[in-house]
């Protein structure tokens, strides 16, 4: 409410506040600024407070009463905001907690505004009801009221609790003791584990807001409409059945048949069996493994030789198809992390969701193809871990093999912690063959030759250091740091772009066809890039965007650039910085590493910043190659 914002800014600030400065903080006219301190300069002489002004300084407020103070406080902060969008999904909210009609009159009076601003806002509200599938009943005289389900009717409430309604949520946490509820969230972990039920933390939370809002409007007996009751799966009705228990004890009211039906419903949603690890039939297993065998030709990659791997890929998608044919799909608050951070997996997901889609007729959410994902990233950090650890003798060659080699030593320890590693000095070549290493690691080139291989290394490794090396084993190249290119030299001035209009994906579209233009990439380069914008778009951490194609399709390896100089937003999120990722088939496990580098720019705003406000192609390429100099190489 605004007039209470107004009361906390001058009664929390240290000095006077002007018209001109409350109208800038609350973004309205000065004039509508002035009405309202008339108004409470009013109000003020019956709730004890009162409003002073000061020529040339401003307004503030002298507290005359504290308990009458407190109590106009309290009954503010139980009103319904001004803000449009607030006001309107409060109208949502304020409809669904209620079983009769409701007149505009009635809602205006609630809202502390005009009749003729709810009549304007009733439009939207039906809009949105209709695409919840509930239905706005109007009756002259009587007003309107909702026509929905009991699911439908928590549902929503629990949606627009989750989203921080501010008034559903005052209402609903001052409707019920905390200590109650704190209560029944034990409850509902002991029941789910006592059935045998899994879920993740996001679902869970979900859940938590389910009962809420379901003991709510049993309170208010808000729980009893006659409905079709669908009967559920054992496991969930008696869960259910005990979650009904459990707030009986804790709450003084007992829930309608109806509402334990839909507690029912949304356990299965959000619930799975444990222990189902071996479940899914043979036909998806052929299915699955034809998948992996063309995976693993095209990238080199070994998830088909897997077989635990497979088993828990195999579990999570019989379940998951299952799911789907029901409409039930998981939350996943990481996926925007896996997507940034395991670029390559994703988009083989991806196309494994396609293949799903083909097969069995369900389409993966993006949140799902997330989860997916995390399966298939497991076997690729067990595999940098089988890599590291079949290097069992390891040797070191120093200048003198003493102090600076007993430091590569202990760095090398925690990369390679089941390994033997020894130093050598350089006149040591006899006894480095005697020792007969499984790999070698070198500050100079080596007279002599080894059958195995060689790298050369900085004399002081550092941290950056010690992460490269490892990203040399995950992604199975062996070359000499020495030789490794600045991360600049994957740009190119003829795909440099400097934005002053358009929207995120009419950039990003352009920049794709103007790769295939100059012959960096394959025809289709764009629409692949649009196909994997689809599934989830690529921007990131302070403004950066990585967008990609679903299938790498590059002549050339190399990476486009657009700086965004005018605001943009997609999906609620700044635009500042594009880099559009293009790589050779053969590079694709490539992708991960430069995704990691330019995941290290994102978490740097001034230095995005400064990348965005580049004069010049030359002058982006020497700020960029700082990567390279502190150490990030590719």
């Amino acid at each position: 409410m605004r007039d209470l914002k107004i009361i906390e800014e001058l009664l929390y600030s240290e000095q006077y506040r002007s018209i001109e400065y409350l109208s800038k903080l609350l973004d309205v006219s000065t004039r509508t600024i002035r009405n309202d301190l008339k108004y409470l300069q009013k109000l003020g002489e019956t709730n004890g407070f009162s409003i002073h002004q000061k020529r040339k300084s401003g307004f503030r407020i002298e507290i005359i009463d504290e308990a009458l103070f407190q109590k106009y406080r309290e009954g503010c902060e139980q009103c319904i905001p001004y803000v449009s969008t607030d006001r309107i999904f409060t109208i949502i909210a304020y409809l669904l907690m209620r079983k009769e009609y409701l007149t505009q009159e009635m809602l205006a009076d609630n809202l502390n505004v005009s009749k003729s601003i709810i009549k304007v806002d009733m439009g939207k509200v039906e809009e949105h009801l209709y695409n919840h599938q509930i239905e706005l009943l109007k009756k002259a005289h009587y007003g309107q009221k909702v026509e929905c389900s009991l699911l439908q009717r928590v549902l929503y409430l629990s949606e627009l609790y989750e989203q921080g309604n501010p008034y559903l949520v005052s209402q609903v946490d001052k409707g019920l003791k905390e200590t109650a509820i704190r209560k029944l969230e034990k409850d509902l972990i002991r029941i789910l584990k006592e059935f045998h039920l899994e879920t993740n933390y996001v679902e869970l939370k979900k859940l938590d807001i389910f009962l809420k809002i379901s003991v709510f409007l049993s309170l208010h007996n808000i729980g009893s409409e006659k409905e079709e009751l669908i009967e559920e799966e054992k496991v969930y009705k008696n869960a259910a059945i005990m979650l009904e228990a459990s707030i009986r004890e804790h709450f003084p009211t007992s829930l309608s048949k109806e509402m334990i039906g839909c507690i029912a419903r949304y356990l299965k949603q959000k619930t799975k069996p444990a222990g189902s690890i071996l479940l899914y039939n043979q036909e998806l297993k052929e299915e699955v493994e034809w998948f992996l065998d063309k995976v693993d030709k095209k990238n080199h990659t070994t998830f088909n030789e897997d077989e635990e791997f497979k088993k828990s890929l195999l579990a999570h998608v019989f379940l998951l198809i299952d799911r789907l044919h029901q409409q039930i799909s998981f939350s996943n608050p990481m996926v925007h992390e896996i997507s940034v951070k395991y670029p390559v997996v994703f988009n083989i997901c991806i196309q494994f969701a396609d293949m799903l889609e083909e097969k069995y007729h369900v389409k993966a959410t993006r949140d799902e193809i997330g989860f997916i994902a995390t399966h298939f990233a497991a076997h690729m950090e067990k595999e940098l871990h089988q890599n590291l650890n079949s290097f069992e003798r390891i040797a070191i060659v120093c200048s003198s093999g003493g102090g600076s080699a007993f430091l590569i030593k202990l760095k090398m320890e925690s990369v390679f912690p089941s390994s033997t590693i020894q130093t050598f000095s350089m006149l040591d070549m006899e006894e480095l063959h005697q020792y007969h290493p499984d790999i070698i690691f070198t500050i100079c080139q080596l007279d002599e030759h080894f059958d195995v291989p060689v790298i050369l290394i900085k004399e002081l490794l550092d941290d950056e250091d010690i992460r490269n090396i490892k990203s040399m084993f995950e992604f199975g190249k062996f070359y000499s740091s020495t030789n490794e290119k600045p991360f600049g030299s994957l740009f190119r001035k003829d795909a440099f772009y400097v934005f002053d209009r358009g929207t995120y994906k009419e950039l990003i579209e352009n920049m794709g066809k103007d790769l295939e233009k100059h012959a960096y990439c394959e025809k289709g380069y764009a629409e692949y890039v649009m196909e994997r914008e689809h599934v989830l778009s690529t921007v990131y951490q302070n403004g950066v965007a990585i967008p990609h194609p679903v299938e790498m399709c590059g002549k050339e390896s190399m990476i486009s650039v657009g700086l965004v100089q005018t605001p943009m937003v997609e999906e609620g999120k700044d635009v500042k910085l594009i880099f559009m990722v293009n790589l050779k088939k053969g590079d694709l496990k490539f992708h991960q590493n430069i995704t990691r580098a330019l995941f290290d720019v994102m978490q740097d705003g001034e230095f995005v910043e400064m990348l965005r406000h580049s004069e010049t192609f030359e002058d982006f390429v020497r700020s960029i190659n700082q990567i390279h100099l502190e150490g990030g190489k590719l």
